[in-house]
């Protein structure tokens, strides 16, 4: 993953900030799902959250608002977002320590020491060595009884990145007619060379492989999938 490209994307915040308020990845769907999860398995439990690739938090906003939040820590690369976030998270009464450094940065931190995690489209940017890799970092940062929110892209079992990767550009192309012309060359090009989407079964296996539980698919729309992570036993 080339960190300086990544960013230049997700700095042109106007684009994604376009594909949120149309529902375009299904963000609001997904993290409807993950709040009666996290209503279910955490309850009242205070928590402190990790935030990896957070963007403008929305979402993780409204998800956390009105929860008992002991210490929120987002990361992303884009300062652009960040900026967004700590008017998201200000708005919901959350003290924020929001960082303009990469998801593996924010995956150094001391072991047991949060409730939380929270990554969203953020995991694909990694191959797979890598993906297990903060997967496993992942683990070792959850405190007994946390939990964490993985949504990301997936790819067909049957199919190889390539495939996939440009089924999703042409389906951008068709599909997000919000965007101008520009905008989709623009996802093009960084689909192309900085996704690295895995079928289900591989991110299952990396899943256990690195010490959680069988993951809980909460929702998927076509190349898009939420999953809820506990720590196994």
């Amino acid at each position: 993953m080339n960190q300086a490209e990544v960013r230049e994307f997700f700095d042109g915040w106007a684009t994604y900030e376009a594909i949120l308020d149309q529902e375009a990845m299904h963000h609001t769907a997904f993290f409807a799902a993950a709040a009666s999860a996290l209503a279910r398995d955490l309850g009242a439990r205070p928590l402190a959250v990790l935030d990896l690739g957070c963007g403008s938090a929305h979402h993780a906003a409204r998800l956390l608002h009105g929860r008992p939040i002991t210490a929120y820590a987002g990361y992303d690369l884009s300062a652009t977002a960040l900026a967004a976030a700590r008017t998201s998270l200000t708005a919901a009464g959350i003290r924020a320590d929001l960082r303009a450094e990469d998801l593996r940065q924010g995956l150094e931190g001391p072991p047991d020491s949060v409730d939380l995690i929270l990554c969203s489209y953020a995991l694909h940017h990694l191959e797979t060595a890598g993906k297990g890799a903060a997967l496993a970092a992942a683990r070792r940062r959850l405190r007994p009884g946390g939990r964490m929110l993985l949504i990301d892209l997936a790819r067909e079992a049957a199919e190889t990145r390539a495939v996939t990767t440009e089924a999703y550009a042409s389906w951008v192309e068709r599909e997000w007619t919000f965007l101008p012309t520009e905008a989709h060359r623009e996802i093009r090009a960084h689909v192309l060379a900085h996704d690295f989407p895995e079928d289900d079964a591989t991110l299952l296996r990396l899943a256990r492989e690195t010490g959680w539980a069988e993951p809980e698919r909460l929702a998927r729309e076509r190349w898009h999938r939420a999953w809820w992570l506990r720590p196994g036993d």
